[in-house]
């Protein structure tokens, strides 16, 4: 995955690599450094993100901050610091530098150099100590300064803390604050949201797509008392169904500790078809990460196109997939171009504004790129880096989106730490089709409309999206 560098020109760089921006793509250059701990010492903020690094002579200390709080989230040594950013190029002037986290390839982490600490962030001011009041303040305050979608998503913060601060003192239970947070974060219906402390857990995302059909369903039959067990039954029908369209021989799955992450065939001996389950956990090494499953894609891949190649058509199903990372995203969608195109822009949304729009492209990849017509399916459940797969593939002109639209939920998911353990999630990463359009909250309208799930469907045997798609792409 190539992508626009910050810097024209190197100074240090990590594992030997760097990437020099030479007429909008990125080229490799070898060089070396001695002692990266030395070069990059002092203070560096990931802006739009909340995060700071302080880099010592042996540690690296890291604090998340809004302007009105503050806490050290982790202590790093130079072992730990190596493994979480990669391949980091500094800016001829110090001030600036790049990397690659490993978790999240795609797109390279910008780092700027502050002079000294925010104020906050001091000693005597910053979160030393699991204090109720405290928390809730830096919660919201959090969410204040870095999530990206209230307008989206009609959401009046600043009425969430007036109606609940008065609720929060000092001697309250952890158990009666983390209450208290879930009513703050419950208007956000968003995926990507998500708070959890050692015994409780909480997402306020809204029931959608398949959840609720398979719900209504449940509460309308008597064979099952147990909704997983009901829910189980019905998903298993569903891969059945739609395993008996493929010609028998020519099933195939490969990826994950199931080896069934990505499912291909061809149906009627024309149409080539891919079903995509998710956008990680596609490596089978254990604790893989993401560059893994980026190259247990890429192998992958390799042999879907061989199989598929003498198709006349091709059906990409992604209508339950809940995403995974971008860079799986992109290494799939790679094979269905033949020249380098603009893919997706993203940024960084804060109360500073948005940060520049750094790019993803499209690169081909294999000997044969696959040209012919396209059908995607989605739905409600395509939902994060499978709707960043999507806005990929409409880039290219031979591809159709069908279904339903998508969760709308396109952001990475912007990491934050508490006290006792506590950790929540925000949504702070505005991301851009190559139209300049931004998906987040509204999904992703398909082309073409078509219902991509029903109880009624799997009574009958009959999958009708995907025979939406193959009359579309062979009417």
């Amino acid at each position: 995955m190539l992508e626009r560098s910050h810097g024209r020109l190197c100074l240090v760089v990590i594992t030997l690599w760097c990437i020099v921006e030479l007429g909008g793509y990125g080229e490799r250059a070898l060089g070396s450094v001695r002692d990266p701990f030395l070069e990059l010492r002092g203070i560096w903020e990931r802006t739009g993100y909340g995060d700071l690094y302080v880099i010592g002579k042996k540690r690296v200390a890291v604090y998340q901050y809004t302007r009105a709080s503050c806490l050290q989230s982790e202590r790093l040594n130079k072992r730990e610091f190596a493994e979480l950013f990669t391949d980091i190029v500094v800016q001829t002037d110090g001030m600036a530098f790049t990397a690659i986290y490993p978790d999240e390839p795609a797109f390279r982490r910008r780092f700027s150099r502050l002079i000294s600490l925010p104020e906050v962030c001091s000693e005597e001011q910053r979160i030393t100590k699991f204090v109720p009041t405290r928390i809730f303040d830096h919660v919201w305050h959090t969410f204040n300064d870095y999530y990206a979608f209230f307008k989206e998503r009609d959401v009046d913060w600043p009425a969430q803390y007036a109606a609940l601060r008065g609720q929060i003192d000092d001697r309250m239970s952890k158990h009666a604050l983390f209450a208290r947070l879930r009513k703050l974060l419950s208007p956000i219906d968003d995926g990507h949201v998500y708070i959890e402390s050692n015994a409780e857990e909480f997402s306020p995302e809204k029931p959608r797509g398949v959840d609720v059909i398979l719900s209504e369903g449940y509460r309308h039959q008597l064979k099952s008392d147990k909704y997983r067990e009901y829910a189980s039954s019905q998903m298993k029908r569903y891969r059945e169904v739609l395993s008996s369209y493929l010609d028998r021989s020519s099933r195939r799955q490969a990826g994950g500790t199931r080896s069934d992450q990505l499912v291909w065939g061809t149906i009627d001996r024309r149409v080539g078809f891919l079903l995509v389950e998710s956008m990680n956990s596609i490596s089978t090494k254990r604790d893989a990460s993401s560059l893994d499953d980026v190259k247990a894609v890429q192998t992958i891949m390799e042999q879907v196109m061989a199989d598929l190649r003498d198709t006349e058509a091709m059906v990409i199903d992604v209508r339950f997939n809940g995403g995974g990372d971008d860079a799986v995203s992109l290494a799939i969608a790679n094979r269905f171009t033949d020249k380098p195109k603009l893919a997706i822009t993203k940024s960084a949304r804060s109360y500073r504004g948005e940060t520049p729009r750094r790019e993803a492209y499209l690169i081909p990849e294999g000997d044969t790129p696959y040209l012919k017509p396209v059908v995607v399916i989605s739905g409600p459940d395509s939902a994060s880096a499978t709707e960043i797969f999507i806005m990929a593939m409409r880039v290219l002109p031979h591809v159709t989106q069908l279904g339903e639209v998508t969760n709308g939920i396109l952001s990475d998911e912007l990491h934050k730490s508490l006290p006792k353990g506590w950790e929540f999630t925000l949504s702070n990463e505005v991301y851009y089709d190559h139209e300049g359009i931004n998906h987040e909250a509204t999904g992703i309208v398909p082309h073409i409309q078509a219902q991509v799930f029903s109880l009624k469907d799997l009574d009958s045997g009959r999958d009708s999206a995907l025979e939406a798609a193959l009359n579309t792409l062979l009417p």
